[in-house]
């Protein structure tokens, strides 16, 4: 380690000897770490080891190979010892404790005794936490040991959570698994059955306890939403139930709270049933660490205590890291103590559980070692808005991938990096995502890959269960990229995942050999007319050259690229060779406005990364080498700039302040000058004695300028008279800028030594100290000051509470490490950037992720290195601009999302230029979409869980939520139409489906109980006709009126499609041709077809006067949830769970075009009028506008890509 770090002193002798500071400029790392990494002292990251030799100029790969010697000699060095012998291990690692361990679990005594408490008096609870907070153990070793045997069941649902509750029950009931299986999977009610059968002798208040730990798996590995949807249903009847002998408890990591949100029914239950599980206190911590290794006749010393309080007390999700470094401080302690040397030896916290890994991995031979590598990322689902979750895997599908596969196996097991139970093997704890370098750059070099191979492994598996049904197979587009992926990738497949892939390719080998075939009789038809005819040539080599055409046109449309520039310049260019359905699709997906999308102004050579706006939104700063430029917000134009230095590359940073009267900007290594404008004349500099730069903040009023200085006290100086007003004895980075609250009485700055002190400016006394660790990058208060962002060059964004002084959750992660926090106006949003290039959202009020913000921005050819997210920053009006080496980007509130957890459940364009938005929040949101999308108002109807769908026109909304009548409330304005009769529905009954007819007078309810279907005549409020029971409260999944309004459909989850007279609400037909239950039904304008769409992702047309099929259309690869059908009838949208939305011409029964949503289920689509627009909404409540004329689409994408500042694409129109 000390000939690496003096290697790596040499290297920045070889640049030339540049100081810490200028290297951090380069690295995006503070001096103070650059400087540890070349000290001797430890082993730097691989992260910070390739910045520092980027910042250098040195070979990467040289170095990155050069870092893993040493890494791999370390290793050896400091293997684990043996351990010693005798007794069982105090500690469980990162697996959870289990009942077995209940005598060895503390530290959450106070959480069992409230989950006991509140089981006393509900039926029904969830426990949320953060992932490593203990959630199983809790469940495991403290909650059911309080119950008796043979009356609890505990279980991870899996892909198939009714056979994981069978196979737990069938051992108590003594009734077969299978059986068990289908009961629960054809009645919501057989759970509750079960118990009372169970339980029928036992005494009253005797009660079975279903524990369904790692609930966040329901929405991870149950791909199917039926089957989901299904199984909550279940356990919420049985907790239910008036008769009911069940108590249902689950432990639900807490970033998927938005996606249990999303189910209605569960999103009512957890209202008052939700225990959250916090960080521990010191004292629980304490115990926590002590009482596992009294129990087993060993102590620990208190040295050790102390260092584990300070490294892991109140950190969020340390507890897995924890008891895997104390498993391995118990292989090397000394007699039956636990020493803090043997800690350290282990590696600690940071480092025990990536040694262990690392070890484990390097004791591996090479082809066992890349084997390794598959099988983790096999037991790897690649997170979607959340973090990577575990993956459990039959064992046969591992076994396919070779014989060496079971000593991999082992070694992991061995070391308790994986979990073997029966046929089955997942990661022991998803700890190891984050602590295991290795592991996480596998999981980062290719994400969509991995993605690719869930998509495939699901597929074949899905077509071994349909005996190898050729309809499963992937086809076009889906099969090209997969087999892109594995001729780059390489992975190691199964034999059945081979085999699908053989068989898809070789069903689109014979498709192309058909068309071929028609193509070369066609052809030698007209050979043979023209020969009669004495032309032969022209024609023939017309049709080679159209084919030609075609396949030039499909290569370039699905030619790969993750900037929009690029995109847009090949699906121009495929479009001009020739209009294939892949041009098509390229074409109108690059030309799609988005909710997210951003304004952007390129960054000339000289600017540099640090942007401002004023606090009124209207003016952005930018810096540049000598001089700040001004621009305007509404058109990013440059308004004015003006000199600052004389000094080359002298300007660090820029802040407006208060007022936007005045400009402060730091100038390196020791000046800070204020600005007045709009003239940029310069009213003070303020010399600033530092050892080495310095970073600063003005206060909210405007009247104070905090100057952190490195390696010196803290300075404070009025801004109006330029003069020092006094100073806070707290020694800075000199690197990060400190932080303000609102009030302007409190300073938050960072210390070398990674504490985040937070000081009274009325005292001048420091409050607090926030253990954040070395390396902190950015700062920024919540506007009401009780929460405080901290990130870093480790990536994590830590929201902590201020007045606690506790970590409150990892808002984001990214790769790399921070470069900007900032919180929106009102709180509402956090905003972070980072070096993996993403603008990351989180939800303060719901503590929920949210979808990332878009950014485009493709690498600058003189700075190919650098790449990232900087600086993100609000202005009043909630204007958020971010900038990067290549561009600035701004975005209007408007097209940020507002909050986690909810979905847009219907659109409809009123008239041309105004689109209606409903979520189940109970807001509707008018936007403007005449030029982009602009949000005319907003507003909340009614409460959460409602639901709200809209007449033909646009001009009326059914709103429904649970205890209020159901309504028609005009968009426009006006009283509100009570529809619901007395005593219809129930207080506790929700109208779960709605549909208006074309004559924009009836209007179809759906309940959610085993009530009739209703028809209300909005003109005759009073009179309902009804329609037919359900059997079961969500046999019904959707439902449309036909042309007319004589006749109404309703799907069903049995597979079929009812239709009923609306006259007499009797069935007239049933149509049978799905696999799956229906999700969508939509008839064309004259009424004479009927589309269909459902779970088994096939699209069913109907004769509407034989209600005979008359055609099928596939190639979705998943769900299919909703389908809306053109004005003009021409063109069928169909919207599936994985984001695609696929339009279809009706007349050739063939697909037109794959459009290329955002990731997540679609959950409403409309036409415009003209059908010239198709609005779109994702589940992350965003808005898509899809413009579906081509020509249209070529005018627009040639105009953006000029506005940008570059060429016009030469197939663009002159």
């Amino acid at each position: 380690m000390t000939a690496f770090a003096a290697e790596l002193r040499a290297l920045r002798v070889t640049a030339g000897r540049p100081t810490y500071r200028e290297l951090a400029g380069r690295a995006h790392y503070s001096p103070s770490a650059l400087s540890d990494a070349a000290g001797g002292r430890k082993l730097p990251s691989l992260d910070l080891t390739l910045a520092y030799v980027r910042a250098c100029g040195g070979d990467e790969e040289t170095w990155r190979r050069r870092w893993h010697e040493v890494a791999d000699l370390l290793v050896r060095e400091e293997a684990p010892a043996p351990p010693a012998p005798e007794g069982p291990a105090p500690y469980v690692g990162l697996a959870a404790f289990d009942t077995g361990d209940a005598d060895r679990f503390a530290g959450r005594e106070a959480v069992v005794d409230k989950l006991l408490d509140r089981l006393t008096r509900q039926r029904f609870l969830a426990l949320f936490g953060a992932s490593g907070e203990g959630k199983s153990s809790v469940l495991r070793a403290g909650l059911l040991p309080a119950f008796p045997a043979g009356r609890h069941v505990v279980l991870t649902p899996g892909p198939d959570p009714f056979e994981e509750l069978a196979v737990r029950l069938a051992g108590l009931t003594g009734r077969p698994a299978a059986q068990l299986a289908a009961d629960f999977t054809a009645y919501p009610r057989a759970l509750h059955l079960v118990a009372r059968e169970l339980l029928a002798d036992e005494p009253a208040g005797a009660d079975l306890l279903v524990v369904v730990d790692q609930f966040e798996e329901v929405f991870t590995l149950c791909r199917d939403h039926g089957t989901r949807s299904a199984f909550i249903a279940l356990l919420l009847t049985a907790a239910r139930a008036a008769t009911s002998r069940v108590r249902v408890v689950l432990g639900v990591r807490s970033d998927f709270y938005p996606h249990c949100a999303r189910h209605p029914e569960l999103a009512e239950a957890l209202e008052d049933a939700q225990v959250l599980l916090g960080v521990m206190t010191v004292e629980e911590f304490r115990r926590a660490v002590t009482r596992p290794a009294t129990a087993t006749g060993c102590a620990v010393e208190s040295a050790l205590v102390t260092q584990l309080v300070a490294d892991a007390a109140t950190r969020t999700g340390a507890l897995p890291l924890v008891s895997h470094a104390l498993l391995e401080t118990w292989r090397r302690r000394r007699g039956n103590t636990l020493t803090l040397a043997g800690y350290q030896a282990a590696g600690g916290i940071r480092s025990a559980l990536a040694r262990t890994a690392e070890h484990v991995y390097t004791e591996l031979p090479p082809a066992r070692r890349e084997l390794a590598r598959q099988v983790l990322l096999r037991l790897t689902a690649p997170g979607e808005g959340t973090d990577d979750t575990k993956r459990r895997v039959a064992r046969e599908e591992l076994d396919a991938l070779g014989g060496e596969v079971r000593p991999v196996l082992d070694a992991l097991a061995g070391a308790r990096l994986v979990t073997l139970t029966g046929d089955e093997v997942d990661i022991t704890h998803e700890a190891l995502f984050q602590a295991w370098p290795r592991l996480r750059g596998w999981l980062d070099e290719d994400r969509a890959g991995l993605r690719t191979q869930r998509h495939l492994t699901e597929a074949a598996a899905v077509w071994e269960d349909l005996d190898r049904d050729p309809g499963a197979l992937f086809r076009t587009t889906r099969l090209a990229a997969t087999l892109d992926w594995v001729d780059r990738a390489r992975p190691a497949l199964t034999d059945r995942e081979r085999a699908f892939l053989d068989h898809s390719a070789a069903a689109e080998a014979s498709a192309h050999r058909s068309v071929r075939l028609r193509r070369r009789l066609l052809v030698a038809a007209v050979v043979a007319l023209l020969l009669a005819a004495t032309a032969i040539a022209v024609p023939v080599l017309r049709q080679r050259h159209l084919a030609d055409q075609a396949e030039l046109s499909r290569n370039l449309a699905t030619r790969g690229t993750t900037h929009w520039t690029e995109a847009a310049r090949n699906a121009l260019a495929a479009h001009a060779a020739s209009p294939t359905v892949e041009a098509r699709s390229s074409l109108l997906t690059a030309a799609a406005t988005r909710q997210g999308d951003h304004r952007r102004v390129p960054l000339v050579a000289q600017w540099g990364a640090g942007t401002a706006i004023s606090p009124d939104g209207s003016r952005i700063a930018i810096l540049g080498e000598e001089e700040v430029v001004l621009l305007a917000t509404d058109t990013l134009e440059r308004v004015k700039g003006f000199p600052v230095s004389g000094s080359p590359d002298a300007v660090d940073d820029v802040r407006f302040t208060s007022d936007g009267q005045s400009l402060v900007v730091s100038e390196a290594p020791d000046r800070v000058t204020l600005l007045r404008l709009p003239d940029g004349e310069r009213v003070h500099r303020v010399e600033v004695d530092s050892d080495g730069g310095a970073a600063f903040a003005t206060s909210p009023d405007g009247r104070t300028l905090a100057v952190a200085r490195a390696g010196r006290t803290t300075t404070l100086w009025d801004t109006a008279a330029g003069e020092r007003t006094g100073e806070l004895e707290v020694v800075s980075d000199g690197y990060t800028p400190p932080a303000f609250t609102d009030d302007n009485r409190t300073l938050a700055v960072v210390t070398p030594t990674g504490e985040v002190e937070l000081w009274d400016l009325t005292s001048r006394a420091r409050t607090a100290s926030l253990p954040a660790g070395r390396g902190v990058t950015a700062l920024d208060f919540t506007p009401a000051g009780d929460f405080l962002a901290i990130g870093g060059e480790h990536g994590e964004v830590v929201l902590w509470d201020v007045a606690g002084r506790t970590r409150i959750a990892v808002a984001a992660r990214h790769a790399g490490g921070t470069y900007g926090v900032a919180f929106s106006p009102d709180g509402r949003l956090l905003a972070s950037g980072g070096a993996d290039g993403r603008l990351a959202l989180w939800d303060v009020a719901n503590r929920a992720p949210l979808p990332d913000v878009p950014v485009d921005d493709p690498p600058r050819d003189d700075l190919p290195d650098l790449s990232g997210v900087w600086e993100p920053e609000f202005a009043q009006d909630g204007t958020l601009i971010a900038s990067s080496t290549s561009a600035l980007f701004a975005w209007t509130a408007d097209q940020l999302p507002t909050s986690a957890g909810s979905d847009i459940t219907d659109l409809r364009f009123d008239g041309l230029g105004t689109l209606r938005a409903f979520q189940d929040t109970g807001t509707l949101t008018t936007w403007h979409t005449g030029s982009g999308l602009r949000r005319a108002d907003s507003l909340d109807l009614v409460e959460d869980n409602a639901g709200g769908w809209f007449s033909p026109d646009g001009k009326r909304l059914v709103l429904s939520s649970p205890g209020r009548p159901v309504t028609v409330q005009a968009t426009g304005g006006g009283a509100p139409v009570r529809l619901s009769v007395p005593g219809w529905p129930p207080s506790a009954v929700r109208t779960r489906i709605a549909a208006f007819a074309d004559d924009g007078r009836h209007v179809l309810g759906v309940n959610d109980a085993n009530l009739p279907t209703v028809i209300w005549d909005v003109d005759r409020p009073d009179a309902v006709t009804d329609v037919m029971p359900q059997q079961g409260g969500n046999q019904f999944t959707g439902a449309a009126f036909l042309p007319g309004a004589t006749r109404a459909a309703l799907a069903e989850i049995t597979s079929q499609v009812t239709i009923v007279d609306v006259g007499t609400g009797e069935p007239v037909a049933r149509l049978r041709g799905h696999r799956r239950p229906v999700m969508a039904i939509a008839p064309t304008p004259d009424g004479k077809l009927l589309a269909t769409t459902g779970i088994d992702s096939e699209v069913i047309l109907w004769d509407t006067t034989t209600w005979q099929e008359v055609g099928r259309l596939t190639g979705h690869t998943s769900e299919v949830w909703r389908a809306a059908i053109s004005p003009d009838g021409t063109l069928l949208a169909t919207g599936a769970v994985d984001g695609t939305i696929t339009l279809w011409e009706l007349n050739s029964r063939s697909r037109w075009a794959t459009l290329s949503g955002r990731p997540g289920p679609v959950t409403a689509l409309a036409w415009s009028p003209d059908g010239r627009t198709l609005a779109t909404a994702g589940a992350d409540s965003t808005i898509t506008l899809w413009h579906t004329d081509p020509d249209t689409a070529v005018r627009q994408l040639c105009h953006e890509i000029t506005d940008l500042g570059n060429d016009a694409p030469p197939n663009c129109p002159r």
